[in-house]
């Protein structure tokens, strides 16, 4: 499940369970937790208002279907961008 913070305008979506070792921020707003083994365990989104579909929708390839489909679901709803 995304958590969304209204008072940062943040997101975050924990991918799966992991140690997070570094984090990269693949474009503006968009960063990934990664783990000892360089796997995606998280991703933080900031700003979540400015982000354009095509700063998120790159992910696809990056993350497992159901993470992916989370954040379509959670761009879907108005309420927050």
């Amino acid at each position: 499940m995304i958590e969304y913070d209204p008072e940062t305008d943040t997101a975050y979506l924990k991918i799966q369970e992991g140690n997070y070792l570094e984090s990269e921020e693949i474009s503006a707003g968009v960063i990934l937790d990664y783990d000892q083994n360089e796997n995606v365990i998280a991703l933080e989104l900031l700003g979540v208002k400015s982000l354009q579909p095509s700063q998120w929708q790159s992910l696809k390839s990056q993350m497992p279907v159901s993470a992916y489909e989370q954040l379509q679901v959670f761009f879907a709803n108005a309420s927050h961008v």
